[in-house]
Parts: structure tokens; sequence; C-alpha cells
């Protein structure tokens, strides 16, 4: 139906720009740290989040911001 040809559509034009982002991306390696050092304040503030915490499980990092 149309809505399915409509998301696949959107499915495919969505992985495209990610990959064409990800092969430009660069990674800077001017720090020898590891994402297992930092920490981070939950939204509400009332409490600090170790990465560490989560070594070996999958985590997705969603970066947001306005401008």
């Amino acid at each position: 139906n149309c809505h399915e040809a409509c998301a696949s559509c959107l499915q495919q034009l969505l992985a495209a720009t990610v990959l064409d982002f990800l092969k430009q991306l660069r990674c800077n390696t001017t720090t020898n740290d590891r994402i297992y050092n930092y920490n981070a304040t939950i939204l509400e503030g009332s409490r600090t989040v170790t990465f560490s915490d989560y070594r070996g499980k999958s985590v997705l990092f969603v970066n947001v911001a306005t401008y």
C-alpha cells in the first residue's frame, strides 16, 4: 500500500543520508581518553551516570542541540 511504500522510501533515504555522513566523519584523534572515563548528569540533574557502568553493553547516544 501507499504507506508501506512511503515508509520504505523514507528508510532508504535516511540510510543513504547516514552513510554519507559517516563517510565524511573524521574522528578527533587528539585525545587518548576512552568514553568509559567520562560521566554525565541526567536531564533532571538528580544523579550522575558513569559511562563505565555500560561497558560491554550497546548504548545509543543522542546529541540534541538547538541553535
